[in-house]
């Protein structure tokens, strides 16, 4: 990874005036002919399942994909295991709406270099009801806010199906959770509302606009001092529309960068640990899948540098 500090990335450092730094399967555990191999990094396996969104009678079903490492079955409940929403968008171009993020094959050069990697589970979205599961308010306009029923689906059904069927470790340390625009402020709630369960998040330009903010004064909420994110913003977020950007000294921003920077500090302020929120903004990078997929690389290299640094990794993946 590039030697980085939060705010002070790609070669930029923002001093604002204002005193602001920017800167699987398992053998006999499911059948062989719902692995699939369409697009996907040779030494890795793909599974794809579904899982009731509720205990209730007549379930709805959501599709799972399961993305394993070479040698996986030797993790000895123990491997580090990452849930990434918009599932569609994560392992193929053909299954994605706005653009893949290349994660195979990400991890499959993190795998070449000699890097660990963790098991990756993407969770499809809903579709017309994206926007409902994964806010936590709802918007005058927009609607949404639905996102606790969505986390109980995630935290009682899906995480303990994956505990079950795969050798991922329970450790909150262990156990993250990513999204982009809506996703990455899911991503950040759920790991705010379920700490215990998701210890780690990645936030990409998390829509912070949808819920005002509100989410932020989760008074109930504490944060514990384990807890680690790294979050993104590109500072070209909304800067076609000249009313939601504005210059500091020479640099352009926006009002997502604003608000960006703002969540940071409040979050600091409530008590997180600021060695363990690596956020940035990143200068030239609009709201879209390339740049995400571009940033996931980094992300994962933080979270495995903060496990390896703290004794956290299995001895297999060290």
């Amino acid at each position: 990874m590039k030697n980085r500090s939060p705010f002070q990335q790609k070669g930029v450092l923002f001093n604002l005036p204002i005193g602001i730094l920017l800167g699987l399967t398992l053998a006999g555990v499911l059948p062989k002919d719902k692995a699939i191999s369409a697009q996907i990094a040779a030494d890795f396996q793909l599974i794809v399942d579904s899982l009731p969104l509720s205990d209730g009678d007549n379930p709805t079903y959501r599709k799972v994909r399961v993305l394993l490492p070479p040698g996986f079955e030797n993790g000895a409940d123990s491997l580090p295991v990452l849930y990434m929403l918009d599932g569609q968008n994560l392992f193929d171009g053909k299954t994605s709406y706005a653009g893949e993020w290349l994660i195979d094959e990400t991890l499959q050069a993190r795998l070449t270099e000699g890097q660990p990697v963790p098991i990756v589970v993407g969770l499809d979205n809903g579709g017309m009801n994206r926007t409902r599961e994964y806010t936590p308010f709802a918007h005058p306009e927009y609607g949404g806010g639905k996102a606790s029923e969505h986390l109980d689906f995630l935290s009682e059904i899906a995480v303990p199906w994956v505990n079950k069927h795969y050798p991922v470790s329970q450790r909150p340390e262990l156990t993250g959770i990513g999204g982009s625009s809506i996703g990455g402020l899911f991503a950040l709630y759920a790991s705010l509302e379920k700490p215990k369960v998701f210890g780690f998040s990645i936030v990409f330009s998390p829509s912070l606009w949808y819920a005002d903010s509100n989410w932020i004064l989760l008074d109930h909420v504490t944060i514990p001092p384990t807890l680690r994110s790294y979050g993104y913003m590109g500072a070209e977020e909304g800067s076609e529309d000249p009313a939601l950007s504005f210059h500091v000294g020479q640099q352009l921003l926006n009002v997502f960068s604003r608000d960006f920077i703002e969540a940071y500090k409040t979050l600091c302020r409530r008590g997180w640990d600021a060695s363990h929120l690596h956020w940035e903004v990143i200068p030239g990078h609009a709201h879209q899948e390339k740049y995400w997929a571009a940033e996931f690389p980094e992300a994962i290299e933080w979270w495995m540098n903060e496990l390896r640094t703290n004794n956290m990794l299995p001895d297999a993946n060290k």
